[in-house]
């Protein structure tokens, strides 16, 4: 069989090369026209960023005043604004009202609202917290609040949760709070900003969420927790928890439980440390227990008024003890509700741990630290959470009472008596000390 002739052949190969050319050309358009839609995507994204900027700025030039409603709410949403994560930096640009200048935003500062070169020097210089890095995911202002919607089914539920940051410096503290930011920021939960009990660290604040919830989120944060943070001694962790629905009898029987004298050492077990000044203990009366003494330094803190908040735990990154931290609120809220038991069994630790272990499928983990670190008891649940019971001869020498006046919950001063009983022993002589 003859084959094809040369001229055949030519015409056949300049057919599949323009074909090839007219195919690469068809793609580069493609790849122009997709380019020009990114462009005109991302222009218009910085643009509106600007006007959002733009906004921002003179909402926190209007509204000043940081302790105020609205000043603190322009103080939220403009740090909220800095903790996007597709935020373009070095296209934003804002004035400086001092120097007239025109700068990136990446030199703003929130806190005076000037540039850096005006801003004035009131940091200390050396300090971990020395950095722009630091205050672009930590907020400067204490008195800045996360959302306050509640999320999920009453009782409402808020945590702080204070940790520091090893080593001390500027970078690994930025670092840190840059990945809890992008854990938590999801359904604006929480926040992260800056607490002057901490040297240098930050505090985690979530908006009002049920119990489940709050499970939920934080066993993500537990799961994805940076390894930068750490527990020191001076970190706290603060439950608040929603007035909505509780009585002024069950606040002041709330306020009675914790800051009792025959459950003081029951208390410290629960909340992982002694009191202090930022939690303290104070003799109170069933009377006027509701109502805020002035001070907000106590272990159950009533100066908000849409929250009453427990200070007394101590801080942790135990997945186990937070839980067990944030079901003993709600336990005892429960616990002292209105009619549910009787003045005087509302003030019995036994009452509360035998509520608790009826309630366990609610507060599991808050009923295996009891069963393990107050009675000394193993189980099922116990090993579960990690719980080691403590040897009863231990925790009996470390509650014992020093001979002392005991105060009466409902005021007065009462002899102490003759032998030093032990804390669970003083409950069969409840009558002296809280008579009804």
């Amino acid at each position: 069989m003859p084959g094809p002739n040369l001229e055949q052949a030519s015409t056949l190969t300049e057919y599949q090369l323009r074909e090839i050319v007219e195919h690469m050309r068809e793609t580069q358009r493609e790849a122009e026209a997709t380019e020009q839609r990114q462009r005109e995507i991302h222009a218009e994204q910085v643009a509106n960023q600007q006007v959002e900027l733009d906004r921002l700025i003179e909402q926190r030039r209007i509204y000043h005043d940081r302790y105020s409603h609205r000043g603190a709410q322009a103080w939220r949403q403009i740090n909220q604004f800095f903790n996007l994560g597709d935020l373009h930096w070095y296209e934003l640009f804002f004035v400086c009202p001092s120097c007239m200048g025109r700068h990136c935003v990446e030199r703003y500062s929130v806190q005076h609202d000037l540039c850096e070169s005006c801003c004035p020097l009131d940091r200390p210089r050396g300090n971990p917290y020395d950095s722009d890095d630091v205050y672009r995911w930590i907020c400067e202002d204490h008195a800045v609040r996360p959302c306050l919607d509640p999320y999920g089914k009453a009782p409402h539920f808020g945590i702080e949760l204070e940790v520091e940051v090893e080593p001390q410096d500027s970078a690994a503290l930025a670092q840190a709070a840059k990945e809890v930011v992008h854990i938590v920021r999801d359904d604006e939960f929480a926040i992260v900003k800056r607490d002057g009990s901490l040297r240098c660290g930050f505090e985690i604040t979530t908006r009002p969420a049920s119990r489940d919830y709050h499970k939920h989120r934080w066993n993500r944060f537990f799961d994805k927790k940076p390894s930068a943070i750490v527990i020191q001694p001076s970190c706290g962790l603060h439950v608040h928890v929603a007035r909505r629905g509780m009585t002024d009898l069950t606040i002041a029987k709330i306020v009675c439980f914790v800051n009792a004298y025959h459950n003081r050492a029951f208390i410290q077990t629960m909340a992982g440390r002694s009191a202090n000044s930022y939690c303290q203990i104070k003799n109170k009366k069933l009377t006027t227990a509701c109502e805020w003494a002035g001070d907000r330094y106590e272990a159950v803190n009533l100066a908000n008024p849409h929250t009453i908040e427990f200070r007394m735990f101590k801080g942790t990154l135990n997945r186990s003890v937070f839980f067990k931290a944030l079901e003993f609120c709600d336990a005892v809220r429960a616990f002292c509700s209105p009619a549910s038991r009787s003045l005087r069994e509302s003030m019995m630790r036994s009452e509360f741990t035998q509520f608790v272990h009826s309630g366990s499928k609610m507060w599991p983990h808050l009923d295996a630290f009891i069963q393990a670190k107050w009675y000394g008891r193993a189980s099922k649940l116990t090993e579960m959470y990690g719980f080691t019971p403590v040897a009863k001869d231990k925790r009996r020498r470390s509650n014992k009472l020093r001979p002392m006046t005991r105060p009466g919950m409902f005021g007065g001063v009462l002899p102490a008596p003759a032998e030093e009983p032990y804390m669970w022993d003083v409950e069969e002589n409840l009558d002296e000390i809280a008579p009804l």
